[in-house]
This record gives structure tokens, sequence and C-alpha cells, in this order.
């Protein structure tokens, strides 16, 4: 995943130095760094929300026997895919979540600590588990 992250991140600031090098201009050291930036907002946020199979992963979900004593239902479906479709567009930078391919009431998240806090750069990791009569429980 870091490699496709670097790569992308290559290719956009090949596109920007071109478009700059169109009109003539060449950039500046804070319009690299801008750009940079740019950049990374743009990799991770296509990285934030994404499906895989973490019933079959390797690391096993804290959740993973809930998971299997609950029926799940449509009603409880049709609530995740609306809120997983709502974080696919508006999470902040830093958090990601990985959902279960065949049970969407099944999630990882990841956190990493923002510049500036006591956590910066740490990584925190939640198993996530959504009840069947979720949202009338917690």
């Amino acid at each position: 995943v870091l490699s496709s992250v670097e790569q992308q991140g290559k290719e956009y600031l090949k596109e920007e130095r071109k478009k700059k090098a169109k009109e003539g201009k060449e950039l500046s050291a804070k319009e690299k760094e801008e750009l940079e930036n740019k950049a990374m907002r743009a990799r991770f946020k296509k990285l934030s929300v994404d499906f895989m199979d973490l019933q079959g992963c390797s690391i096993s979900h804290v959740f993973m026997k809930d998971c299997k004593k609950s029926p799940g239902g449509s009603k409880l479906s049709a609530r995740l895919t609306k809120e997983v479709g709502s974080m696919m567009s508006g999470l902040p930078p830093g958090i990601f979540v990985r959902v279960d391919k065949k049970r969407m009431d099944l999630m990882r998240v990841c956190i990493i600590g923002p510049g500036g806090a006591p956590y910066t750069n740490g990584m925190f990791f939640f198993d996530v588990f959504f009840p069947y009569n979720y949202p009338a429980v917690p």
C-alpha cells in the first residue's frame, strides 16, 4: 500500500510540474512543499476507507465471536452502507477504516496521532463491531 501511495505521489508531482512548465513557471520551494502536502492528503483520502477480508485476516478481530453469533440483517446493512458512504467522503486526515467484504458490521480502524499532539505519529488500532440493533444500542 505504501509503495502505491508513493508512486501515486510521484506521478501527481510530475503532472503538476508539467503544468507549471507549460505556463513557463518554475516551482518555488514553498510551492513544491504545498504540492507535496496536497498530494499526500489526496493519496491518504483515497486510502481512508477500503474493504478487505477481516474474517480471514492473519490478525484476528477482537469481536469475531460476537460477529458469528449476530444475525446481522438488511436494516443494519442499509444503515452501515449509508454511514460507510459518508466516511468515504468525510474522514479527517490520519483516520483509516477497513470494512469486512462480507459483513459491514465488522470494521478495523487505525488513527494516526496528528502533529503537535502528545500522540504525534502514534498509530492506534481499534476493532469495531456493530450489534444487530445498532444504532438503537451503542
